[in-house]
């Protein structure tokens, strides 16, 4: 999976909550979701700031030259 030291924290925090099987999968599934949404948010930011460090440095380029 994955070595991310919070997954560990995540995991032994939650396996003190008695849980359902059922329960367990709607969590895990909801959780997998919310990572995924927030980790597309982060690089679609990144994205758009390099386009924008981009254009910064061409209008320095263009003003300079």
């Amino acid at each position: 999976m994955t070595t991310d030291p919070i997954d560990d924290l995540v995991r032994r925090d939650l396996t003190e909550i008695p849980l359902s099987a059922d329960a367990q999968r709607r969590l895990r599934v909801r959780l997998g979701r919310e990572v995924e949404a927030r980790r597309l948010e982060l690089l679609e930011g990144a994205l758009h700031g390099g386009f924008a460090l981009a254009a910064v440095a061409w209008t320095i380029l263009v003003l300079v030259r």
